[in-house]
């Protein structure tokens, strides 16, 4: 076959020696320089074109290319290389996978962030609550002293130390209130009966406010929470409604019930957040006096752990208080 005058001498030359050599030593498959396919078998040789091998190569799951050192291989065969063929689908669900494994790391990783700062925010509270109780300590000592000297100051002497006495209770309950709030193992939100009425005529003080209660009982309550919520709701009311400002209480079969009403609207969402973006442009440029105590959103934030809900309403404005019992 190596002369050039046997009949086969020319079909010969397209597999080239190599491949020639390969076929006979007992390999089934060899692709020519041509991009021929030769196939050997034991009913003979036989020449696939291009055209017809890779025709027959598309439906199946892997890649048929000749051998190329440098280039990766999955399974290596004569001079040639197989490789997995990789669909779109399989790219597809691949970049879905890693995605949502992506999204779901950041969400944790994010979940851990906040857990940690509250941590540090509750480290720095408890600090502070610890050491406030010395200097409110020291002042009840110093009211205690004026209490007893009280006959002999003046009128306006006696006022102020009645507000002094007043703001050093608030400030005494708010400390004792703070401690057991960042006690771990406290029940923060803890139940204690008292008279309705009499917390009720707690919080309207400094209020000019149309009171309507309509049902009165002894009640277990979370009261210097909700006190907080019902204050800052007058509060809210007195500064940006429109008077009269109602107070209506009801007591219900398992609710009890805390309507405050003044003959404003309330804005919308879009007015707030105009507003809250304006305010926050002028900041620099002058004191912000709005919004005082914790406002609503610390009072929805309270009333949900007490198990209850904040509704409001715009036309007029009303917000309402419900709290199971």
């Amino acid at each position: 076959m190596a002369s050039r005058y046997h009949p086969l001498h020319t079909l010969w030359q397209r597999p080239g020696a190599a491949g020639v050599d390969a076929l006979l030593n007992g390999f089934r498959l060899y692709l020519a320089p041509n991009d021929e396919l030769w196939l050997s078998s034991e009913a003979g040789w036989h020449v696939l074109s291009s055209v017809q091998w890779r025709a027959l190569t598309a439906p199946l799951p892997f890649t048929l290319e000749p051998y190329q050192a440098h280039k990766p291989c999955d399974e290596r065969y004569s001079n040639l290389c197989f490789n997995q063929r990789v669909s779109s689908h399989a790219l597809l669900y691949s970049g879905l996978v890693i995605g949502v494994l992506l999204a779901f790391g950041a969400a944790l990783r994010s979940l851990w962030l906040r857990y940690q700062e509250g941590r540090e925010r509750r480290f720095i509270l408890q600090l502070l609550t610890h050491e406030l109780r010395t200097p409110i300590t020291s002042l009840g000592f110093t009211v205690e002293s004026l209490r007893s000297q009280f006959d002999e100051l003046s009128p306006k002497a006696q006022e102020s130390l009645w507000r002094l006495m007043a703001d050093h209770q608030r400030l005494a309950q708010l400390s004792e209130t703070s401690r057991h709030y960042l006690s771990p193992s406290h029940d923060t939100m803890a139940r204690h009966p008292a008279q309705l009425s009499d917390f009720i005529e707690h919080c309207i003080e400094g209020f000019e406010v149309e009171l309507h209660l309509k049902h009165d009982s002894i009640l277990a309550l979370p009261y210097y929470w909700l006190g907080l919520c019902v204050t800052n709701l007058l509060s809210n009311a007195k500064q940006h409604g429109v008077p009269p400002i109602r107070l209506t209480v009801s007591v219900g079969a398992q609710t009890l019930r805390i309507e405050v009403e003044d003959c404003g609207e309330f804005p919308s969402f879009y007015q707030r957040l105009c507003k809250r973006l304006s305010r926050h442009q002028d900041t620099h440029s002058r004191p912000n006096t709005d919004n005082m105590g914790v406002g609503l959103q610390l009072v929805r934030k309270l009333i949900t752990q007490m198990g209850g809900k904040l509704v409001i309403r715009r036309h007029p404005t009303r917000c309402i208080l419900g709290l199971p019992l």
